[in-house]
């Protein structure tokens, strides 16, 4: 049994006999066994999967204000190492510039 199914600029072919999935666009093609193929398709539906036009939730200033604080605190803290402090500190800062764009 074959299953073909063809789009504007390729196609994509299964042949059972074979085994074998080929896909093609504008002349050139490859052709995948059923392992490949199934990875294929397992990669493709985990990329429909994906909301890439989901809105991130708006934060209020309120919440800025407390991770900006929380962000403070961890980067003047003495119990942290160099490179988490640095961490903090540059969160605060991201995090200030951000509250001064808001109040624009």
């Amino acid at each position: 049994m074959k299953i073909k199914r063809s789009l504007k600029f390729g196609s994509f072919a299964w042949d059972d006999t074979t085994k074998l999935f080929t896909i093609e666009y504008r002349g050139e093609s490859i052709e995948l066994n059923k392992v490949y193929a199934f990875s294929f398709v397992r990669f493709a539906f985990s990329i429909a999967q994906k909301n890439w036009f989901r809105k991130k939730p708006k934060t209020s200033n309120k919440e800025m204000e407390l991770e900006l604080f929380k962000a403070n605190i961890e980067a003047t803290s003495p119990y942290n190492d160099g490179w988490t402090a640095l961490h903090y500190k540059k969160r605060a800062e991201k995090i200030e510039a951000e509250l001064e764009l808001k109040d624009e």
